[in-house]
């Protein structure tokens, strides 16, 4: 099933952006653990923001949403920073399609 892409989505009430997460800030003997449900509207478009915090490592973190196509927005490095106006840097003409993507060591990826 592909994803519909038809502009930028309606954010969803007053939720931040991005979750704090950092890799510098974090003890990594203790995860960090979230299990959060929301509910949407049938056929809503949602944006997610994968980040790799890994401290040690050379290989990118392969994300797959098994029976899903998503459109690939954003994908490169640096943390995720809620002040950032990250649409500025969207890739929204004609964005990759795709169900498998890499998130490169100290980097992050954006999704439709």
């Amino acid at each position: 099933m592909s994803i519909p892409f038809g502009g930028m989505p309606t954010p969803l009430g007053s939720e931040q952006p991005c979750m704090e997460l950092s890799s510098s800030t974090r003890d990594p003997g203790n995860p960090f653990t979230l299990t959060k449900v929301k509910k949407l509207k049938y056929n809503a478009v949602v944006e997610i923001v994968f980040q790799n915090t890994a401290l040690v490592g050379i290989e990118s973190h392969p994300i797959r949403l098994h029976g899903f196509n998503f459109h690939v927005l954003a994908h490169g490095f640096g943390n995720c920073d809620a002040a950032e106006d990250c649409n500025k840097k969207f890739n929204l003409i004609n964005p990759q399609s795709r169900n498998t993507i890499s998130v490169p060591v100290g980097g992050k990826t954006t999704i439709w």
